[in-house]
């Protein structure tokens, strides 16, 4: 009974957990994480401060908390890679379309990344939340790194260029271009007169092109 009663207790924990991260997420996307505050989102969740702060040290414990879970996310939904495609190029394209195809059916969360980096553009709050968030986003970087290692010893991909500068380079392009087109594609489709999805797959194209060995 003891253990029973445990259990539903952890299990509580855990749906306020998330209770309150999505109701944050949620006051962050329509604001902005620099203009929300603590009586915000408890407003939002229906709970007083004292409650927030059995499960949370501060806001900024809140936003890491919703960007990782969102990277733990998609870092899983690339996991896919190692079954798509004949050699690393293709599992390269495979890869980044699935990124692609992620903003159009979580915008949210690609944007809230977008101003997650934006946020914390030259610092991060804590040694703590730092250390945390460092270590997730190795798990995540090494998805282009196996890709490119693939390529050069199958042939399929140049190897005439440092893996590491490759490796972040597609990694910040991706990033960067996914991020701005799920913030500001409306507008960017007005000013330009571009179609964003036309942006993306060349894109693609650009960095498919050049991880194509040299004749």
């Amino acid at each position: 009974m003891n253990q029973q009663w445990k259990e539903q207790l952890k299990k509580h924990r855990n749906n306020r957990k998330e209770e309150i991260l999505t109701a944050a997420q949620q006051l962050f996307l329509e604001r902005g994480l620099g203009v929300v505050k603590l009586n915000d989102i408890v407003k939002q969740c229906g709970i007083s401060k004292v409650t927030f702060y059995k499960y949370y040290k501060s806001i900024d414990e809140v936003i890491f908390a919703v960007q990782m879970k969102i990277l733990r996310e998609f870092i899983e939904k690339d996991k896919n890679w190692m079954t798509k495609g004949k050699n690393g190029w293709e599992k390269m394209e495979y890869v980044l379309r699935i990124q692609i195809e992620t903003l159009k059916t979580d915008k949210a969360s690609v944007s809230f990344i977008g101003l997650f980096d934006m946020h914390y553009r030259d610092h991060y709050p804590t040694p703590e939340l730092e250390n945390a968030f460092l270590d997730l986003l190795k798990k995540g970087r090494s998805l282009f790194k196996n890709i490119l290692l693939e390529g050069i010893q199958d042939g399929s991909i140049r190897n005439d260029i440092d893996i590491t500068t490759l490796q972040f380079t597609i990694s910040n392009i991706t990033s960067a271009t996914i991020q701005r087109m799920a913030l500001r594609g409306k507008i960017l489709k007005y000013d330009q007169g571009i179609d964003p999805d036309l942006i993306l797959e060349q894109m693609v194209n650009i960095i498919l092109t050049y991880l194509k060995p040299m004749k």
